[in-house]
């Protein structure tokens, strides 16, 4: 995380790969690749990183999180608001997953939603 504030991008990402190479289930990990990834503008990357994560973890709520922030930076709102809903679905108490649906609804003016 401290290579990643420097923007030192290449030295975050070899740690975070040896992080993950250590811990295949690490969430600090995969977020940091993701957040690389997103932040280089390679959001299909980090889609296939969590599809790759969540084909082994289907019923991980924090993983459908960081599924729904991917799919809002490729502009996949649908996806994002599936991601969403299987996160509250796995855990009703992250508010944070019921904020950013409410969002998204208002962007899309759907404020009844």
């Amino acid at each position: 995380m401290i290579a990643l504030q420097r923007q030192d991008l290449a030295v975050a990402r070899r740690s975070f790969d040896k992080a993950l190479s250590l811990d295949q289930n690490s969430l600090d990990a995969l977020t940091g690749l993701v957040m690389l990834d997103i932040g280089t503008r390679q959001p299909a990357e980090a889609i296939k990183r969590i599809d790759e994560r969540l084909a082994r973890t289907p019923n991980a709520a924090s993983v459908h999180m960081l599924s729904a922030r991917a799919k809002l930076a490729n502009k996949d709102q649908a996806g994002a608001e599936a991601s969403l809903r299987k996160a509250i679905e796995l855990d009703s108490s992250l508010l944070q997953a019921y904020s950013l649906l409410g969002g998204l609804y208002l962007s899309q003016k759907k404020p009844d939603e």
